[in-house]
């Protein structure tokens, strides 16, 4: 009786330290190992801005004039600037009219506009156009909604949602992992791909699933095709 109760006992020790060995091996594992925003070929992932509008001086000229009329809040022009069946929403939305009264009732998207215009973008063909570059350069492994991108340089992420708070990291142009999403507040949660978590300032965390423009040449004149965010 004895004997089989010391064998009870061995066994469940070593039950216990097996598992406790198969603990520590897992914890050992670094966090950006689960962090859906890191590519196993680069453990920093980075996406560096990109603007390819000077190389065609049609385009550029186009974009220059519709950003001098976003600058000014000028909505004929913006208007003008836009297809007549621009799209505006994935419930089939859009038009000229729909998007004068949008930018009425949402003066928000003056400031969306400007921030997508500013921030670059490329020609996935002759005659279209893709801004901003977060969107049109978005490596396609990672997803749209957990990862965000870092928009500058030397961006300070700090430990708590504050301008005070320690520095946890200084990052340029990485990807990140967004905890939960904005939604209107100033500061971010973000993971970094070392698994250091914190917080950044909104203005420098954006998604390619946020806002963004479409242009096509049509008719021998370039055209704004569509606004719109989400997926």
């Amino acid at each position: 009786m004895h004997a089989r109760i010391l064998g009870q006992m061995r066994s469940f020790l070593a039950f216990a330290v097996a598992a406790a060995i198969g603990m520590q091996a897992a914890g050992a594992q670094p966090r950006s190992a689960a962090n859906p925003c890191v590519d196993e070929a680069n453990r920093n992932p980075r996406l560096m801005p990109m603007d390819e509008a000077p190389s065609r001086p049609e385009f550029l000229a186009y974009r220059d004039r519709l950003q001098a009329a976003v600058a000014q809040r000028d909505v004929d022009e913006v208007v003008e600037a836009a297809d007549p069946g621009i799209r505006l929403g994935f419930d089939g939305s859009g038009g000229r009219d729909e998007l004068r009264r949008l930018l009425a009732a949402r003066p928000e998207l003056w400031d969306e506009l400007r921030e997508v215009l500013a921030l670059g973008g490329s020609f996935p063909s002759p005659t279209s156009f893709a801004a901003p570059h977060v969107y049109a350069n978005w490596p396609e492994q990672f997803d749209s909604f957990e990862c965000a991108a870092v928009t500058g340089t030397h961006v300070r992420v700090r430990s708590r949602p504050a301008l005070d708070a320690p520095i946890v990291a200084t990052v340029s142009y990485s990807i990140v992992r967004v905890i939960e999403p904005a939604q209107g507040k100033l500061w971010v949660p973000i993971e970094l791909a070392d698994g250091r978590t914190g917080y950044m300032w909104h203005a420098y965390v954006r998604s390619p699933a946020d806002y963004r423009a479409l242009f096509n040449r049509r008719d021998g004149r370039w055209l704004m095709t569509g606004f719109v965010a989400g997926d």
